[in-house]
Parts: C-alpha cells; structure tokens; sequence
C-alpha cells in the first residue's frame, strides 16, 4: 500500500488511467462490432459476384454503394476516430460535459467533507476519494468516525453511480457517432445499375420514393423486417377491395365494422 504522498498521487492516477484503458479497450470492441456491422450493410446492397459476371465490377462511381462498402472493409485507422468524432451532436458533448464535470465536483465535495471530519491532508483526503470512487479501497485510509461513515454512505452511492455514468455516456456517444456516420455514408452513395436491381422491389424499372425509403431504413437498421411486415398487415386489413389505397368508404368501414 502506497505510504508516502508521491505514491499516493501516483496510486490515484493509476487508478483513473486504468480504468480509461479498460474504457477504450471495451470501446475498441464495440467500434469492431459496430464496423463489422455497417460493413454487412453496405456490403448487403451490392453483390460483388453478380456484378463480375455482368462485367461491370471495375465501372462503379467512386461514391457507388461497393465503393462505400468496400471502404468499409478496408477502413483508414488514421481518420476512424475523426470520423465519428463530426457524427457526435452538440447535445451529446453537453451531456458528456455536464456529466463529468458533476462527477468532479462529486470527488471535490467528498475530499473536502473527508477532510474536514476526520482531519486528512489534501492529499490523503483525495487518496481516499480516488480509493472509494474506483472501488479499489486498500483498507489503509476508511472513514473512522460516525459522522464521515454516515457521509460516505450517501457520497459512495454518488461517486460510484458517477463514474459509471461517465463511462456508459462516452460508450454510447461514440457508438451513437459510428451508427451515424455508417447512415450517412449509405445515405450519400451513388447508385449503380446492381444496386438500381437491387431497389426496384417491384421489377417495374422505376424505384419509387416508398422503395427507396423502405430499402433504406431498412439497410440504415432504423427499422426492422418484421415492425415492415406489421405495418403491412394493418394496411391490408384496412384495404378491403386490394386496391392498394384505402378510401373514405373502407376507413368507415373498419372504425364501425
């Protein structure tokens, strides 16, 4: 256990780096599932072979829906992070703010109270926090009057909800930033003739604003097949005559069957 107030200040930043690296080590993860995902995506939209056989693999635009997926697949680590750092909104940085600053003035205010009711010097004061908060508590330095047991009680709830709460909103906001910027990117690729096929659900040689919205939300994951195929249901059972409309007549029918 660390003695001396050098070790101590060593000890606390140790604790708080560690637990960083594990942060984005466990963020490294998700950023890989999240990139295996947006390349199934983007990847679903253009079938490579289909396309070799019909000649047309080398004659795709460069913002073509398999340049896009093919970029996907080979991504440049170098503009990753920058990447998904234009996807994170002014209110998701707020909130990473406003959090962690609260979460240091949780840590301040608990120093200063431990300071105060057991007579700690500033740096064992923040030892103990640091200890506490991190969940890591050697045993050396603990509340020891009734007084500071009663506040730690309370702050330890605080402190460690905190903590948490700093760490899943970083978590979320990048991962929410990916999820974007794999949107966008789908979003802003140009068509080529496999991926025209690939719209025109119908076969009629045109793609309509409802197919090239259903493909879409579909493939960008903001819906999915199944919530699709309710939907259509519903709009089949309000459609009496087939018609693919629904007219005054049915709407009547169906509020007063």
């Amino acid at each position: 256990m660390p003695t001396h107030n050098s070790t101590k200040i060593f000890t606390c930043c140790f604790a708080f780096v560690s637990i960083a690296l594990i942060t984005a080590a466990l963020n490294f993860i998700i950023g890989f599932i999240v990139d295996r995902q947006e390349e199934m995506v983007l990847g679903s939209l253009f079938d490579r072979e289909a396309a070799a056989a019909e000649g047309e693999t080398n004659n795709h635009p460069q913002n073509s829906f398999s340049t896009v997926a093919s970029d996907v697949e080979n991504p440049d680590d170098n503009d990753e992070a920058a990447a998904s750092a234009d996807y994170v909104t002014a209110g998701e940085r707020h909130e990473l703010i406003v959090a962690t600053t609260l979460y240091l003035l949780v840590l301040v205010c608990g120093a200063v109270v431990f300071s105060l009711l057991q007579g700690l010097s500033v740096v064992d004061a923040v030892y103990l926090v640091c200890m506490s908060a991190t969940t890591i508590g050697f045993g050396d330095l603990d509340p020891s009057t009734p007084t500071s047991r009663l506040f730690a009680t309370v702050w330890l709830i605080f402190s460690t909800l905190g903590l948490a709460k700093v760490l899943a909103d970083y978590t979320d906001t990048r991962l929410r930033a990916k999820q974007r910027r794999a949107s966008a990117r789908l979003l802003s690729a140009n068509l080529t003739e496999s991926d025209f096929q690939l719209l025109d659900q119908d076969g009629d040689g045109t793609v309509s604003n409802l197919e090239y919205m259903r493909m879409m939300l579909l493939k960008t994951g903001k819906v999915r097949q199944e919530d699709l195929d309710e939907i259509q249901r519903s709009f089949a059972r309000l459609d009496r005559d087939g018609s693919g409309n629904i007219d005054r007549h049915e709407m009547l029918h169906a509020s007063n069957p």
